[in-house]
């Protein structure tokens, strides 16, 4: 069977349905000079920086800023590891690594800004840990905070089990002396 147009019935092309990406991207497009739904309400711009004042603080070392090995170097010797040294984690390794993921770097325009990049300087991303090995920090669950470059104990003891089963069962999520967990604050993304 051959259509008025010439095609055969079996060649046209159907109609695909959208997907959740496509939708999500079409109903999140903006116009580049115009912010969707008007202007920005400051009133009820969320929290920049999550905190447990309640809550034990764990005071880190002050990370090194400067210096340190060059960064192509760092990126050719970087390597997944599933067999992890039996030794705690230095307090100071676990400051300069958090410091890394999101410590500030610079303040400017009242505006703190860290080692990641984020839209609307809103950094959406927030740190957890679980401890299992570092020196002078017990057993716990912990929260980064940014502000004070310190850790917040938001649980003691062993949580060994449940983050190795939040990780899909690995067992290097049982056998890391750290592992860390970020989470996102939505609202901040979505003012």
């Amino acid at each position: 069977v051959i259509a008025a147009n010439g095609e055969s019935p079996n060649n046209r092309e159907q109609p695909m349905k959208k997907g959740i990406g496509d939708l999500f991207q079409e109903e999140t497009k903006y116009e580049r000079d115009r912010l969707p739904g008007g202007s920005l309400e400051w009133s009820k711009k969320p929290e920049t920086y999550k905190q447990y004042p309640d809550r034990p603080r764990v005071a880190l070392p002050r990370p090194v800023t400067e210096g340190g090995a060059p960064l192509w170097d760092i990126l050719s010797q970087r390597r997944s590891v599933r067999d992890f040294d039996q030794r705690p984690v230095a307090a100071h390794q676990l400051s300069q690594l958090l410091w890394a993921s999101q410590g500030v770097t610079a303040e400017q325009f009242g505006y703190k800004f860290r080692t990641v990049p984020s839209a609307g300087a809103l950094y959406p991303v927030e740190t957890y840990l679980v401890v299992n090995g570092v020196e002078g920090i017990p057993q716990g669950v912990y929260h980064y905070n940014v502000l004070e470059h310190c850790l917040e104990q938001l649980k003691e003891g062993d949580y060994r089990v449940t983050i190795a089963r939040g990780a899909l069962d690995q067992k290097i999520g049982y056998d890391a002396n750290v592992v860390f967990a970020w989470t996102a604050v939505v609202e901040r993304s979505k003012w």
